[in-house]
């Protein structure tokens, strides 16, 4: 073949991929389009808020009741976690009661030499050594009160002797805290919490009262600050206070208030350098959300920086969602907010904070506790940069019956079909078209193994008696926050139960291969999903996803034109030669 041929049909080869290129640029990001957010933009650098994982996190809380219950291997699958994520610090407050009511008496977690004082478990031991043994800091707590906080209410005297008392008490636990574990875990006790959670009250809105309530709670808090000074200057000193942006009159809502009630409690308190402020974004409990976060934050930045000391601002992001509308027992209601949000919630406050701690990664997110959904989809975004777009698939196949729930015989639906190619974060009930109920999966607590994908709701108001038609919708929630399109069950009189074969229950990342025999019983209790899978994630090949069948056309019609093109070189080759 001539050269001058050869470079012809070589220059026709390159036309032929700019012409295409496009199609396959626009295919394959259809997927990062799908999100109402380019969550792309949300990357928070790790290093940028000092962790030293892959994610910007590098700190977390802890409870007792729920560590307690971890075997060994659970240990260790936790604190791998931890370890690829930058987790480098754990806050365990649980560590003693004050009895306000009983003489100030204390029930500790650890073996107290306190006079008076009983021992009623070792947790506090427990996590030193675990956290010990993985180079994991520990922050440890002063101490908590039985019966609330309502003497952090200062305005008036006898509140403020109550919180001197208290503060007392807490400088007592510290004291006995430091002696037993400080030498023997010096490269791990990393700091002292305060456990009581201060909060935006409205006595900060009017100068005489701010003052009045300044004086009030630094005449407690100095107490206990002299002696942990006493104690090892050294070890910092960490509280976490929240938010209510949306309460009533009994909070303050202006945040230059805030702002100057905060710079004027760190100047008036006996607070050292390197003291840190790590406030609660309440974004979980409801107190605040993402469109007051930043200005939430940048008043606690202010604080800080005027102040007249370092002192350092950290952030507790709140990642669970206490959600309010159901009021069903017997059905877990809590759950890890979707990591769309809490990605976004990282991103505002890493703009002010010094690090991000959550409350709480080993309750929310962590695969020991939780269904593997949330931490997949999360490692996969901090991996990829992509957060997941592919909507779940609601329950398309229902099984009817009635059961006793609450004390009464009423309809009790179970189903299968449902899938996501990550996890399933919440399932919305509709009945006759108006919101109904939800369900969220089951997380470990207390010890307990269930931690489980919902696969099941109870109507109390549908009973045997029932002479309509009813007709209930579900809508599927992933763990990224991504909503997929609803499915319907119509249910007539008479049709209870309805004998339908169920499939395997979704169980994980991977799509289970249907039963052929009948339901099995423990599919018909809660307790069934109790088993959550490890798998790496994958599509189901038999319904491959629209971005999927997207980019098989677009590499099929890409080929096309490339062959076409090339035919056509060939072909005028051909001609130009006879």
């Amino acid at each position: 073949m001539p050269l001058r041929s050869f470079v012809k049909r070589f220059l026709y080869l390159i036309l032929a991929f700019m012409l295409t290129a496009p199609l396959f640029t626009f295919v394959v990001s259809a997927r990062d389009e799908a999100l109402p957010k380019d969550y792309s933009s949300f990357r928070v650098d790790p290093s940028s808020v000092d962790s030293k994982g892959i994610s910007p996190m590098s700190g977390a809380f802890i409870s007792p009741w729920l560590y307690n219950g971890f075997t060994d291997t659970e240990w260790e699958q936790e604190i791998s976690e931890w370890k690829l994520l930058g987790i480098e610090y754990i806050v365990m407050a649980d560590v003693a009661t004050v009895n306000i009511d009983d003489d100030y008496s204390i029930q500790a977690a650890f073996p107290t030499k306190l006079e008076g004082a009983t021992q009623t478990s070792d947790s506090v031991t427990k996590i030193f050594e675990k956290c010990s043994a993985n180079d994991i800091k520990v922050i440890i707590g002063t101490g908590n009160t039985s019966g609330g906080w309502g003497y952090i209410d200062v305005t008036s005297p006898a509140n403020v002797e109550t919180f001197k008392k208290v503060c007392a008490r807490f400088a007592d636990i510290a004291e006995d805290i430091y002696g037993i574990y400080h030498d023997k875990y010096k490269d791990s006790f990393a700091g002292f919490y305060f456990a009581p959670e201060l909060f935006n009250s409205s006595q900060v809105d009017n100068e005489k009262n701010r003052k009045r309530y300044v004086d009030g709670l630094t005449t407690g808090m100095n107490m206990l600050l002299d002696r942990l000074t006493a104690i090892d200057p050294g070890i910092p000193f960490f509280m976490s206070p929240y938010v209510n942006l949306f309460g009533g009159s009994w909070v303050s809502k202006n945040y230059d208030n805030l702002s100057t009630f905060w710079k004027e409690f760190f100047e008036t308190g006996h607070f050292r350098d390197g003291d840190v402020l790590i406030p609660q974004d309440s974004c979980g409990a409801g107190g605040c959300d993402a469109a007051h976060l930043e200005d939430m934050t940048k008043a606690y930045r202010n604080a800080v920086d005027n102040c007249g000391k370092d002192i350092k601002l950290w952030s507790n992001c709140e990642i669970f969602i206490q959600p309010k509308d159901l009021n069903e027992n017997g059905f877990t209601t809590w759950s890890t907010m979707p990591i769309g949000d809490m990605i976004e919630h990282f991103y505002i406050v890493s703009k002010y904070v010094d690090r991000i701690f959550t409350f709480a990664y080993p309750h929310y997110i962590g695969t020991v506790t939780t269904v593997d959904g949330y931490y997949n989809t999360y490692v996969d975004y901090l991996k990829t940069g992509v957060l997941d777009s592919e909507p779940p698939k609601a329950p398309d196949t229902f099984r009817t019956m009635f059961n006793n729930a609450g004390g009464t015989m009423c309809l009790n639906v179970y189903w299968s079909g449902m899938y996501d190619n990550y996890g399933i974060h919440r399932i919305n009930i509709y009945k006759n078209g108006e919101f109904f109920t939800f369900r969220v999966p089951d997380r470990k607590n207390y010890a307990s193994a269930r931690s489980s994908y919902p696969n099941n709701f109870y109507d109390l108001t549908y009973t045997k008696d029932t002479t309509e038609t009813v007709t209930y919708e579900f809508e599927p929630i992933d763990c990224a926050g991504n909503v997929g399109e609803r499915t319907t069950l119509v249910v007539e009189p008479g049709s209870v139960p309805n004998g339908v074969k169920l499939g395997s229950p979704y169980k994980g990342p991977k799509e289970p291969e249907p039963e052929k025999s009948e339901a099995p019983s423990e599919e018909e209790s809660e307790s069934s999903e109790s088993a959550v899978t490890s798998e790496a994630v994958s599509q189901p090949e038999t319904e491959p996803s629209a971005s999927r069948r997207g980019l098989v056309i677009g590499i099929c019609c890409g080929a096309a034109a490339v062959a076409a093109v090339i035919a056509v070189c060939f072909a005028a080759g051909r001609r130009k030669k006879k």
